[in-house]
């Protein structure tokens, strides 16, 4: 096998101006570093595993962000309802408010399609790259 390559240009699934690029380069050399894709189909191949493995990372943030909001807007009413909550039951009543206000109902529907697919385009390239590393 060929010595892995230093990537030249990084290719980027669109990365935003809040998004570390060094880390998603940093992910996407890893990733080469691992498979050492030899061919440009494999090469590829490893970019698209990175792009999902990035996307995948982007959406568990974009989650844990509007839970977490979620959670911070909805303190004063728990702390009234139940006076001994404990984070356990702020992060249930986040939830549940989430899924019951309509434009979050769509917000969650969207990402958990996102996720589901960014899954499965993983799964799908996984195998190719277990080839190309044998």
């Amino acid at each position: 096998m060929p010595a892995p390559q230093t990537l030249q240009e990084p290719r980027s699934p669109q990365l935003t101006t809040l998004e570390d690029i060094p880390q998603y380069q940093a992910l996407r050399q890893a990733i080469h570093d691992d498979h050492r894709p030899s061919t440009p189909l494999h090469q590829l191949l490893a970019d698209d595993l990175a792009d999902a493995f990035w996307i995948r990372k982007r959406l568990s943030t974009i989650a844990n962000q509007v839970l977490s909001q979620e959670i911070l807007d909805t303190w004063d009413e728990v702390s009234q309802l139940y006076p001994n909550a404990d984070s356990l039951l702020r992060t249930v009543h986040a939830w549940n408010r989430l899924h019951t206000k309509n434009g979050h109902a769509r917000t969650q529907a969207y990402l958990a399609g996102a996720a589901t697919r960014a899954l499965s385009e993983l799964r799908s390239l996984e195998p190719l790259l277990e080839r190309e590393a044998r």
